[in-house]
């Protein structure tokens, strides 16, 4: 028969088994490790590198190639493998006079032009 602490270790082990850790890269070369399951949120992730970080999640965007993870996909339905490496991007504080939906336009035409900018650099390197 299991002891109490036997399963307790048994559990532990069953828990942390589909464990993925997801490197968070931020433009500065800092990096910081996320421990996720496969069907935890990229909302979840936002949420861990705002505390690690101590900015708000709003002001959190995650990049995994040259797409722009989306809070509803699961780290799975994002194919975030084990030991993969995401880009993390801080935006700016949006004042006050600018909250609510200026910020969602504001935060549109940062990534389309940062989107042209990663792009015309992959261009230029491959060239």
């Amino acid at each position: 028969e299991d002891s109490a602490c036997d399963r307790l270790a048994a559990a532990r082990t069953a828990f942390g088994a589909h464990q993925r850790v997801i490197v968070a890269a931020k433009m500065d070369g800092t990096c910081h490790d996320l421990f996720m399951h496969p069907n935890d949120t990229i909302e979840e992730a936002r949420n861990q590198l705002a505390f690690l970080l101590g900015f708000a999640p709003s002001r959190i965007e995650m990049l995994h190639g040259m797409e722009v993870l989306q809070d509803s996909s699961t780290v799975d339905g994002s194919g975030l493998q084990d030991g993969v490496v995401v880009s993390i991007l801080l935006s700016s504080p949006v004042p006050r006079a600018f909250q609510g939906g200026a910020k969602a336009d504001l935060n549109a035409e940062f990534m389309t032009g940062l989107a042209g900018r990663l792009s015309s650099r992959t261009l230029n390197a491959v060239a």
